[in-house]
């Protein structure tokens, strides 16, 4: 089963889930890590894919349906980084149950943190932007992980490899 690996805080807000998650998650984006940061004094959450730093930010209010939202919210992003209808379905199939779990990887957790920085400055930065341009911003964002390639890019291939 697929996880939203979240922080104590973003946890604390959630309700209890037992975590059922697989040690290896299914789908090519693999489990995501997520956080809670503020954006114009509302909470949302900025999930990050372990496997290609692909991140999604949504509202995270109701809390209750934030695992419900969550895949939808991907599938828009997708589309509007005009990935594939195929690669998405075939990636969205995972996505029917997720559980909550915590983190386990301090390297995920240093990448989030890092694409929360990032994330910040932008707010910063661009107080006007739209979570979309955020999200497109983030796509974009080089890694030294990822050899220095965007996630967006890396998201593509990890999808139409896993369709292969």
């Amino acid at each position: 089963m697929l996880a939203l690996r979240c922080t104590k805080r973003l946890l604390a807000r959630l309700p209890p889930s037992s975590d059922n998650s697989s040690p290896e998650a299914p789908g090519a984006l693999g489990h995501w890590y997520a956080n809670l940061l503020q954006i114009q004094g509302k909470p949302h959450v900025l999930a990050l894919s372990e496997r290609s730093l692909l991140c999604v930010v949504l509202p995270a209010a109701p809390y209750a349906d934030l695992l419900a939202r969550f895949p939808l919210a991907l599938e828009d992003l997708l589309r509007h980084l005009s990935f594939p209808q195929t690669l998405i379905s075939a990636e969205l199939r995972h996505y029917g149950q997720i559980c909550v779990a915590p983190t386990v990887s301090k390297t995920a957790i240093a990448l989030l943190n890092q694409y929360m920085l990032g994330l910040k400055a932008d707010i910063r930065w661009n107080p006007r932007n739209t979570l979309r341009q955020r999200e497109m911003w983030l796509s974009q964002y080089i890694s030294k992980v990822l050899a220095f390639r965007a996630p967006r890019e890396v998201a593509l291939e990890m999808l139409a490899n896993e369709r292969a």
